[in-house]
């Protein structure tokens, strides 16, 4: 049996939540991902058509390979245990004890702790449809509804923070992933084009563009 633990800020783990899937999606897509790589502790979290991504750098206990998805269950018992005023500094501990082909996790947070199983599947590599270059001149039709959920998970994960000044990085093409950046903070959301956008555009702005421009 080995035993492999992981600071992670609440906030973050929660708003990273936020993009988790639900019984109508895939199993494996039900939780929040956990891995470590190139040095970093990685957070992933997709019903597919959002996306959050959280990282920083791994130390210490953290450092070794883990690759783990976190029920949606156990983070709602979570967030239950927090409330909605939840401290920037407050820490959950997850507890990853592995052995036997059997993986048991942990959330442990003071003298509580959520005991779970972690769900037993492969998460998708979500590097396939991360942005990660910037392309001008590309428009793609995105949900509000799901700009809103980006919005909102942000506001958890930044606490009091004002949050301003969201960007959009479209990819290459108008169905591609776009990235979604929030000034003065880290987290990362990727959105799915809902459509392809022959009626983005108001009448009137298409009306002005077929106008000549004066010299």
């Amino acid at each position: 049996m080995t035993t492999t633990t992981i600071e992670i800020p609440v906030r973050h783990l929660l708003a990273v939540a936020m993009a988790a899937g639900t019984e109508e999606t895939p199993y494996n897509l039900a939780g929040v991902h956990v891995e470590t790589v190139a040095g970093h502790v990685v957070l992933v979290a997709t019903n597919g058509h959002i996306m959050l991504v959280d990282g920083w750098p791994s130390s210490g206990a953290d450092a070794q390979d883990v690759n783990v998805i976190i029920p949606s269950s156990a983070l709602r018992r979570l967030s239950l245990l927090v409330g909605k005023k939840i401290p920037r500094s407050l820490m959950v501990t997850l507890k990853i004890n592995a052995g036997d082909g059997a993986t048991r996790g942990s959330l442990r947070l003071d003298d509580a702790s959520l005991d779970f199983d972690f769900i037993d599947g492969t998460y998708p590599d979500w590097r396939k449809v991360f942005p990660t270059h910037r392309e001008c001149g590309h428009v793609a039709k995105l949900s509000p509804v799901y700009l809103r959920h980006l919005h909102d998970a942000a506001k958890l994960y930044c606490g009091d923070r004002l949050i301003r000044n969201q960007s959009v990085t479209y990819g290459p093409a108008f169905n591609s992933p776009a990235r979604i950046t929030w000034q003065a903070c880290d987290l990362v959301g990727v959105i799915m084009p809902i459509a392809e956008p022959r009626d983005c555009l108001p009448p009137w702005v298409k009306t002005i563009e077929l106008m000549p421009v004066s010299p």
